[in-house]
């Protein structure tokens, strides 16, 4: 619901299963959706109001294949399976939200990330059912992306070919989805300040690899020029302060608003309201 999935717990309703009949396309298309329902389920329990935990489960998660089995995947229609594949990796980036970089989770995030980003791109709006699902897989996809150069786990080269790539497909995407909208302006921002330089202008500091992406110092960046490295964010929130004048938001702001989106399951409304 708006762009963001709802989540209805299959104790309260208890669809039964239905097997996938090599007879039946809508079967197998159901068949293929309930898997995918139980694997969101899984996949989102560490954001439940009630869960306690704060490190990732889903360490051996099931592959595409596994997932599609007992069904004739290969020859669906383009759209459905372009859009059953988008939802199978939006539940693999949802199963990471604490894992840092080098872990098995947010490794498989970040290959989630870029197949979606890949599948959008390929498909545009016209390839894919227009369902909600697709602009939020994508704008989670951007800010999986951005994690990874913000964590260092991404050079800022391919990170800035990257973010390039997702503005245009939030572009596009955003004359159907308002949605998407804030996201895609954010992103703009920041491809401005990697082209810019703004972002390689402080030596880096070496870091290793975390468990956890949670505790970052205010005043340090991990914006990078090199995978593996930090950067000081002093000359990334004074050029902030210049781009938005009449907008209050610190690199620090920004980066909250950014690195957060899809997995808290909302966006700041006053990032909806600055030009592009």
């Amino acid at each position: 619901m708006a762009a963001a999935p709802f989540f209805i717990d299959d104790a309260d309703i208890g669809v039964e299963r239905i097997p996938p009949n090599k007879d039946s396309y809508r079967s197998q298309i159901m068949a293929v959706a309930l898997r995918l329902g139980d694997l969101m389920t899984i996949a989102t329990k560490a954001y439940k109001a009630g869960s306690t935990t704060m490190v990732d489960g889903c360490l051996d998660f099931p592959a595409l294949p596994e997932v599609m089995g007992g069904s004739s995947f290969n020859h669906f229609h383009m759209s459905h399976r372009a859009y059953l594949e988008t939802w199978y990796h939006v539940a693999a980036m949802l199963a990471c939200r604490y894992n840092g970089p080098g872990t098995r989770q947010y490794n498989r995030r970040l290959k989630a990330a870029d197949r979606v980003l890949a599948i959008v791109s390929r498909e545009g709006c016209e390839g894919l059912p227009p369902l909600p699902l697709v602009p939020y897989a994508m704008s989670m996809s951007t800010t999986v992306i951005y994690r990874a150069l913000h964590d260092g786990a991404r050079d800022i080269d391919t990170a800035r070919e990257d973010l390039h790539r997702c503005c245009d497909v939030l572009d596009d995407l955003s004359q159907r989805w308002t949605s998407v909208r804030g996201v895609a302006k954010l992103a703009k921002r920041l491809c401005r300040l990697i082209d810019d330089g703004t972002l390689i202008t402080r030596q880096p500091t070496s870091r290793g690899t975390t468990d956890s992406t949670l505790p970052v110092p205010a005043n340090i960046s991990v914006i990078t020029d090199q995978v593996g490295n930090m950067y000081s964010d002093e000359a990334f929130q004074r050029q902030l302060s210049e781009i938005w004048p009449s907008f209050d938001a610190t690199y620090t702001q920004m980066d909250w608003a950014l690195n957060d989106y899809g997995f808290d399951m909302e966006f700041p409304s006053s990032f909806d309201n600055f030009s592009s």
